[in-house]
């Protein structure tokens, strides 16, 4: 019999031949932020401590609805946080799992089970989450770049001058 740990190099034998059921296999490589965040995900960054992430969302502007989400780190597996502007400041918003759906601090949003899906779902206002996410701040790591959902109304527009009046038509002559 094998002593525990057992290395994941060598193989177990079977309890019931002796054998290994499997040849030894290596787990495939873990996908890095950068690689997913190049992909369909360029809003989601590496771990950060908190006043990192707010310093990060200063740089990019302080507009309500603009986000992006940040891994916890290798020892909190399969759990983010999403920083999202509301009210002129970062909030921070734990996202876990359970049953197979996404939850924000610990409430389900819809039905998602996928990351995108909940970031996609709260591109709208929805009951106990008052703010829609707009503009993502891009992953750098990943070279993405920002691209707004929609333009943002300019809040200092150039002064235009008013365009000339239209030249009211003659009117027709009556018939004499």
């Amino acid at each position: 019999r094998p002593k525990w740990p057992v290395a994941l190099t060598d193989h177990v034998p079977s309890k019931t031949t002796g054998t290994s059921s499997a040849a030894p296999q290596t787990a495939a490589p873990k996908p890095t932020v950068a690689s997913r965040a190049s992909g369909t995900q360029p809003w989601l960054h590496d771990e950060m401590s908190k006043g990192e992430a707010d310093a990060l969302m200063s740089e990019h502007g302080l507009d309500d609805g603009r986000y992006f989400v940040r891994t916890r780190g290798d020892n909190n597996p399969g759990e983010y946080v999403m920083c999202v502007v509301y009210r002129g400041k970062s909030t921070h918003h734990l996202i876990t799992q359970a049953d197979g759906l996404f939850l924000i601090n610990k409430a389900p949003v819809g039905n998602c089970t996928s990351l995108d899906e909940l970031v996609d779902h709260l591109k709208n206002v929805r009951p106990k989450w008052p703010v829609a996410l707009t503009d993502y701040v891009p992953n750098p790591a990943a070279g993405a770049t920002a691209t707004p959902a929609t333009a943002p109304p300019d809040p200092d527009p150039e002064p235009q001058a008013a365009p000339e009046p239209e030249a009211e038509p003659e009117p027709e002559a009556e018939p004499e």
